[in-house]
């Protein structure tokens, strides 16, 4: 059915009258991924139909008219539903001759509140969500998926308008960089069309920003972009890693990171960003005093080293850097014993 007749999967019910809601009931328990949910009319027999998670989450709608003789029976199989963490809504219908109707208004409005509406609300959900994270290819097909729904409600209007707004965003940004190209300003295009397919992953938008890529693809200045795309990805991954190191405490280890960044990625377009990530670390009160540690602990025994191996000069030059950098903590005066030291070796 869903092959021939297309069927929207997302608000397919399956139910039934009397004997056929109990067969509903036990093809729906084992094919529960297939359904919206569950429509019991006339029947208040459930019992051994479903195993206990088969309904939970599902919409399940009990109903009979409010004449036939099974309504606490039906009301205690709604209770059962609801045990299993099914969302039951239990109606005892108006009917003529202990007949339902079928076309009955209560029934067609809980159809729409648990199809059209309920796929209308998750998908503005998800849209919502997917653009707060910047996703917005996944959010426009979330808000375009139900733009047209037939549920006329705030959140469909949410839809429409949303999925309109993030349209004209992407059109206006494929409009700009057709004006760059045109005016040969291809660095600018393709910034902005990187900027478009990666924000807009998995729409048209995206497809059309690569196509116009690609026919720029071989331009200098494209090159560049390109380039710059590479470095500031791998830029990215090192700053990363610093600040990861940077949460474990090892803020010395990290100071260290964050220089080589420095060094090693003078263009990246974080390179401000870390610049000034580098420099509240180093003017930190208690990290210059580890730093401080560090770097004294480091010279002195290098010192230390080059005295027992003969060489007094290069040990002075390690001492006189503590001297000169930390000359009034107590690492100045371990250097300047070792220092009088080596003058009365002489």
């Amino acid at each position: 059915m869903r092959s021939d007749l297309k069927v929207d999967q997302k608000v397919m019910f399956i139910g039934g009258i009397g004997r056929g809601a109990i067969e509903a009931q036990a093809i729906a328990a084992r094919t529960a991924e297939l359904w919206a949910g569950v429509i019991i009319l006339r029947a208040a027999d459930t019992t051994d139909l479903a195993p206990p998670k088969a309904f939970a989450g599902k919409a399940m709608l009990v109903a009979l008219p409010e004449s036939d003789s099974h309504v606490a029976a039906a009301q205690q199989a709604a209770e059962n539903y609801r045990k299993v963490g099914a969302d039951v809504t239990f109606k005892a219908l108006a009917s003529k001759n202990n007949e339902l109707n079928t076309a009955d208004p209560e029934l067609k409005d809980w159809l729409m509140k648990y199809g059209p509406v309920r796929v209308v609300r998750d998908a503005v959900a998800a849209g919502q969500a997917a653009e707060k994270a910047n996703r917005l290819g996944d959010a426009f097909i979330a808000y375009d998926s139900v733009a047209n729904a037939d549920a006329q409600t705030g959140d469909a209007k949410i839809a429409r308008d949303s999925a309109q707004r993030l349209a004209d965003r992407a059109n206006a940004l494929l409009a700009g960089a057709d004006r760059a190209m045109k005016t040969k300003e291809h660095a600018s295009a393709a910034r902005t069309l990187i900027e478009l397919q990666s924000s807009y992953t998995g729409s048209d938008f995206a497809r059309q920003a690569a196509e116009r890529l690609k026919s720029i693809s071989s331009e200098p200045a494209v090159v560049k972009v390109f380039a710059q795309m590479k470095l500031d990805g791998e830029a990215d991954k090192f700053e990363a890693q610093a600040a990861a190191v940077e949460r474990t405490q090892d803020v010395l280890r990290a100071i260290t990171m964050y220089e080589t960044y420095l060094t090693r990625y003078p263009t990246s377009h974080r390179i401000e960003a870390v610049r000034a990530r580098l420099t509240a670390l180093r003017s930190n009160k208690s990290i210059q005093a580890k730093q401080a540690d560090s770097n004294c602990r480091s010279w002195l025994s290098l010192a230390d080293n080059f005295i027992r191996s003969g060489n007094p000069e290069k040990a002075r030059v390690q001492l006189q850097k503590i001297l000169d950098q930390y000359g009034d903590t107590s690492w100045a005066e371990q250097a300047r014993s070792r220092l009088k030291q080596l003058d009365s070796g002489k």
